[in-house]
């Protein structure tokens, strides 16, 4: 009688160990799963940072203006307001000359002014523009030096010319593509590179 107790009791203290085992085992590999999402996450905020980051640049290691356009409807944007000056270090608008864009960095490209603006571009689908929490969609032109380019991501380049037209209109991209910096904005006017310390430090941006 007794050896049977015994074997009862062998039994169950073998289940209950491998009842233990097994939970052991389950809590083992659950932090290997949340390490994995951990580190995916991170990949992925790494990559959508990485472009827009204005660490790349270096304030006054270059010079120049180009030319700037946004019509909606068949009305010129008015960036000449106040809110739209001075926005960043790198790349601004000209003294409240809503059309003249001006660098003080190398590599500065054309979608990081625009998101200086606080402007968004979107041509996922049809063309959708955003600005001041005011969103156009339609047939758009986006044109840059006469082009049409696939991505934004260019650097702004001296004498660069600029446009969003929305909806499009070959005659107005037509005219803007026409227009040449005035005489004051071009690469012999003498300018010092760097931009006045007093105005804004190079990581500002508002």
């Amino acid at each position: 009688m007794k050896s049977v107790y015994i074997t009862i009791g062998i039994v169950a203290l073998s289940v209950l160990t491998g009842a233990g085992l097994s939970a052991v085992d389950d809590s083992v590999s659950l932090p290997s799963l949340d390490e994995n999402q951990s580190q995916e996450g991170h990949d992925h905020g790494s990559h959508a940072h990485e472009d827009s980051s204005p660490t790349n640049y270096t304030l006054g290691s270059d010079h120049g203006h180009a030319l700037f356009y946004v019509n909606l409807n068949g009305s010129e944007y008015d960036f000449s307001r106040e809110k739209f000056q001075l926005r960043s270090s790198y790349v601004h608008l000209e003294n409240s000359k809503p059309h003249i864009v001006h660098k003080h960095a190398e590599n500065v490209t054309w979608s990081f002014f625009l998101e200086t603006m606080n402007i968004k571009l979107d041509r996922s689908n049809k063309t959708c523009i955003t600005i001041e929490q005011n969103k156009s969609c339609g047939k758009a032109s986006v044109v840059l030096n006469g082009e049409r380019p696939n991505t934004l991501d260019r650097k702004i380049r001296q004498g660069d010319n600029f446009a969003i037209v929305l909806p499009n209109s070959n005659e107005t991209i037509q005219d803007y593509m026409d227009n040449d910096l005035p005489e004051d904005y071009k690469p012999d006017d003498g300018r010092s590179i760097a931009l006045e310390k007093t105005v804004l430090s190079p990581d500002s941006r508002i």
